[in-house]
């Protein structure tokens, strides 16, 4: 049946033969008519198979490079984050280590700018970078942290994050994850000035992070977003004295406490509220009030400590909790509650100098407390042991200043420390002496009035 029906057929099979064309004496296969077309176009097909090899090597080994790199970037990536977020925390609870943290900011903020010149538009990179920035900064000096006590390195690090978020806010206006890290930034922004008492910035950068976290909250109002809101309000209050603002913020955090009664950062804010809300009725002189707000903070501290008694955190607001429990207890004229407040803040504090003898705030927060119980001693009637304690509270705010640590509130403590030995040596009848006091607390509020930098 396959039998070539004519002579004619046979010499048009031999024809395609000659001219390496299939013919029909073979099956018709896509291999067979490759075959044919590969021999008679010998040179053209062997061109284009050294071009396409060459088009498929630079593919491949492009695609292998960009791969490798990207991999290479991830792995640089994750391990900053480690040393942002893992690391620096830790070497915070270990003594001894303010020096070692400083050299590993130094050298994280020289990858970190790298990794910035390759961010391009990738929003999800930019929130990482951000947030790394204001990690960093937290550590360098930002108030209610422990830092290493440089505030202006602090600012700075704050204003590379403002680039990020500044190209994060074109790229992704409304994304709940971006308007986060925005409301997170103008935050720490706010608390930077605060410390430094340039209210006006603060109170700017409180009520931009306020607007952006009500911006989250109506488009996506889950946990995080309302929890932003809460740190937001808590923050405008700090920043404007604001009893409102502190009723605000409190109300958010005890519904989230509802949902999630042992969100250990909830409880931990929610304290810090009560303990600002009730300085507010302690400066109204409204001390019954105050000291209600003190024992639900001292409460929730007390609970904090006892999960984790090591952690600097949890010591650090437990101390600040009995300082205020202390102050409620002296206006109340129970100076023997008031006292033993003050005494074991004071023994925690001395404890949290000696596992980090160079750390500035940690130094800061122990004047503050030997201050507080001089305060007492005078009261008691024990004027050579308050004596003692504002000298050695004296000298700590000296060292700080010449540290460069601490900005106003630190010389605004130095100036009411002063203040108080001036009062002591008077009671005592030393008058040459509480004049050289006078005259030193004059000196040092005189200076912050000329930088308009005065606390309220």
């Amino acid at each position: 049946e396959g039998r070539y029906q004519s002579a004619r057929e046979l010499s048009e099979d031999l024809r395609r033969h000659m001219e390496g064309r299939p013919v029909t004496a073979r099956a018709d296969t896509i291999g067979y008519r490759a075959g044919k077309f590969v021999r008679r176009n010998r040179a053209a097909v062997t061109a284009a198979l050294l071009i396409a090899a060459s088009l498929v090597g630079g593919i491949v080994t492009t695609t292998w490079q960009a791969r490798l790199a990207e991999r290479r970037f991830d792995e640089a990536r994750r391990l900053i984050r480690s040393v942002i977020f893992d690391i620096q925390p830790k070497l915070g609870a270990v003594p001894g280590t303010t020096q070692l943290r400083k050299e590993l900011i130094e050298s994280t903020l020289e990858y970190l700018v790298a990794l910035g010149r390759d961010a391009g538009d990738d929003p999800r990179l930019l929130r990482e970078l951000s947030a790394s920035y204001v990690q960093l900064a937290r550590v360098q000096g930002i108030q209610g942290n422990a830092n290493v006590g440089d505030i202006q390195a602090a600012r700075r690090t704050l204003g590379e994050a403002e680039k990020l978020v500044a190209r994060l806010s074109k790229i992704d206006p409304d994304g709940p994850h971006s308007l986060h890290e925005a409301a997170v930034l103008e935050r720490y922004l706010a608390l930077s000035f605060l410390y430094e008492a340039a209210y006006e910035p603060a109170r700017e950068h409180a009520r931009r992070a306020v607007d952006l976290a009500e911006r989250a909250v109506q488009i996506r109002p889950d946990f995080q977003a309302r929890e932003d809101l809460a740190d937001t309000r808590r923050t405008l209050a700090n920043c404007t004295d604001s009893a409102e603002e502190f009723a605000r913020s409190q109300a958010i955090y005890e519904e989230l406490l509802r949902e999630r009664p042992n969100e250990s950062r909830v409880l931990r804010n929610l304290s810090q509220v009560y303990k600002y809300a009730a300085g507010l009725y302690y400066q109204k002189a409204d001390e019954r009030p105050g000291l209600a707000l003190i024992a639900k903070a001292h409460a929730i501290d007390e609970k904090l400590f006892a999960a984790d008694p090591e952690d600097p955190q949890a010591q650090d607001d437990l101390s600040f909790s009995l300082n205020q429990l202390s102050w409620g207890y002296s206006k109340l004229g129970d100076l023997t509650a008031a006292l033993a407040a003050s005494e074991r803040s004071l023994a925690m504090r001395e404890r949290m100098v000696a596992q980090n003898p160079g750390e500035a705030r940690a130094q800061e927060r122990l004047g503050y407390v030997l201050r507080a119980i001089a305060l007492l001693r005078r009261n008691a009637g024990d004027r050579a042991s308050a004596l003692r304690d504002y000298q050695r509270a004296h000298a700590i705010y000296i060292d700080l200043r010449a540290r460069g640590y601490g900005g106003a509130y630190a010389a605004s403590e130095l100036g009411s420390t002063a203040l108080e030995l001036g009062d002591l040596e008077s009671e005592s009848v030393h008058v040459e002496e509480a004049c050289r006091w006078y005259r030193e607390s004059a000196a040092v509020f005189g200076e912050l009035a000329a930088r308009g930098a005065l606390r309220s």
